[in-house]
């Protein structure tokens, strides 16, 4: 054999290969991707339950005794959403919940 056909081989071989790497890094941006819109998917789903949290609240107030048991589910949340800064609409939506709670009869 000559150098020239294995050259022309390893060359072959270096394109394959930064091919399948190329490859590699798409499936891994798209997974990333596709992470990170599961992630906003998940963040807009808890929005819209505490959305339906504080309708709840604001037609039962004090009349269900049911509205003070939703106390330590929003302190959990804000203590949760506070830590990621992508949820930070969270905490502030669960902690302006936790202000129309009424703890006590004011009558």
């Amino acid at each position: 054999m000559t150098a020239t056909p294995k050259g022309t081989f390893l060359i072959a071989d270096s394109e394959r290969v930064a091919i399948i790497l190329n490859d590699v890094c798409v499936v891994q941006k798209s997974k990333k991707a596709e992470e990170v819109a599961t992630k906003r998917q998940l963040t807009h789903f808890q929005l819209r339950c505490l959305d339906l949290v504080e309708t709840f609240i604001a037609r039962q107030h004090s009349s269900n005794p049911l509205v003070l048991d939703l106390v330590l589910p929003l302190l959990d949340v804000v203590h949760v959403a506070s830590r990621d800064p992508n949820k930070e609409t969270l905490a502030e939506k669960a902690s302006v919940l936790l202000r129309y709670v009424p703890l006590f009869d004011h009558e």
